[in-house]
C-alpha cells in the first residue's frame, strides 16, 4: 500500500515539474540547483514546490536549501514558511527577506516572538471566523465554513471527520464539495451538510450519522427550510476557498 501511495506522490511530482510557458525563473533555479544535482528527489522537490503558499513560488530556494541542508523534514519546513507568509501578508513579519534566516532555527525564533505570536493568533481568530451565513430564522442557523478553521471552531464537540485537514482537502479542495453546519436552536443540535456539484446534499448529525432521505426532508421541513439554500460552489466561491487553504497547517 505504502508503495503504491509512494509511486503516486513521486509521479505527481514530476508533472509538476515538467517544464511550462509559465514556469518561474526562480523554480528553474531551484530545480537546477536541487532537483537536477541530486539533493533533493522529485518527490521532496516536488513537495516543496506544493507547499510553497506564493503564486511565484518566492520561497521555494530557501526551502529546497534549508531541506538539502539539515534534517528538518519537508512537513516542518513548510509549517515554518506558511506562518512566516501569513505574517508577510498581514504586514507583521519582523524581517520580510526570507533569506535574512540562515537556518530554520532562525525563523523558528522569528516566529516565536511575543509579537509574532500576536499576530498569528489573531489571524487563527479571523479564520475562525470565516463564514459564510446561508439562513436563518427563529428555529434555524445555517452557515458554511470557508477555512477549516472555521469547520473546526463550529464543528467541536461533533463527531465529523470533516474537521480533520486530510479529509477537508479531499471534500472541499479536491471534490469541490460544499459544507453547510445546521444548528437547530429548538433542540442545541447542529448537523454537517455536503453539497456536491451536481447539487445532491447529504445530511450527518453531531455523531456522524448519515440521516436517510426520508429523515433529510423531514427535518428541513420542521426547521422550515427549503433545499433551494442548500447550492454546491459557484466558481468564485470555490477560488476564493482554495486560495485560503494554501495556509492551512
Amino acid at each position: 500500500m505504502f508503495d503504491l501511495v509512494n509511486k503516486l506522490i513521486e509521479a505527481t511530482a514530476v508533472d509538476i515539474l515538467e517544464p511550462t510557458p509559465f514556469i518561474q525563473e526562480g523554480v528553474a533555479s531551484a530545480r537546477k540547483r536541487y532537483l537536477e544535482t541530486g539533493l533533493l528527489s522529485k518527490r521532496h522537490f516536488g513537495e516543496m514546490l506544493s507547499g510553497d503558499p506564493t503564486k511565484n513560488k518566492k520561497y521555494l530556494e530557501w526551502m529546497c536549501k534549508r531541506a538539502s541542508e539539515e534534517t528538518r523534514t519537508n512537513e516542518y519546513i513548510i509549517k515554518l514558511i506558511k506562518k512566516f507568509d501569513q505574517l508577510v501578508v498581514k504586514g507583521a513579519a519582523l524581517e520580510k527577506d526570507i533569506h535574512a534566516y540562515k537556518t530554520t532555527e532562525d525563523l523558528e525564533k522569528a516566529l516565536e516572538a511575543p509579537s509574532a505570536r500576536q499576530a498569528l493568533r489573531a489571524i487563527k481568530r479571523e479564520k475562525e471566523k470565516d463564514t459564510q451565513k446561508v439562513f436563518e430564522n427563529d428555529k434555524v442557523l445555517i452557515i458554511s465554513p470557508r477555512t477549516l478553521e472555521a469547520m473546526q471552531k463550529y464543528g467541536r464537540g461533533a463527531k465529523w471527520c470533516l474537521t480533520d485537514k486530510d479529509y477537508w482537502e479531499s471534500y472541499v479542495l479536491e471534490d469541490k464539495t460544499k459544507i453547510y453546519i445546521l444548528i437547530d436552536k429548538t433542540k442545541n443540535k447542529k448537523y454537517a451538510i455536503i453539497v456536491e456539484e451536481d447539487s445532491e446534499y447529504k445530511i450527518w448529525d453531531e455523531m456522524d450519522h448519515w440521516l436517510e432521505y426520508k429523515q433529510q426532508n423531514q427535518l428541513l421541513n420542521n426547521l422550515g427550510i427549503s433545499s433551494d439554500v442548500l447550492k454546491p460552489y459557484t466558481s468564485a466561491e470555490w477560488e476564493e476557498v482554495k486560495n485560503k487553504a494554501r495556509y492551512v497547517l
